[in-house]
């Protein structure tokens, strides 16, 4: 048996926006490797922690880089073994 539909839709539980997983690992001042736009590599430092856009996207700032960078295209170097 099953029971009848009260017509009322449910609605979906809220989403917690999702955090980058890497980043809490950027600390100020630490060099970074940034992946520009034209795919070239270069090294920054860290000038501000990363922060959450009100689209969900991560971006950190970087300097010599004005504004936020998107937080996907920033890595830590990889260190020889």
């Amino acid at each position: 048996v099953i029971a009848p539909s009260s017509g009322a839709a449910m609605k979906p539980a809220p989403r917690k926006p999702k955090r980058s997983a890497t980043a809490s690992d950027y600390l100020i001042g630490e060099i970074v490797s940034v992946t520009r736009d034209d795919g070239s590599a270069e090294m920054r430092s860290v000038k501000y922690a990363p922060w959450q856009l009100g689209d969900g996207t991560w971006v950190i700032g970087l300097d010599g880089i004005a504004g936020g960078y998107l937080l996907s295209r920033v890595a830590k170097p990889r260190r020889k073994p």
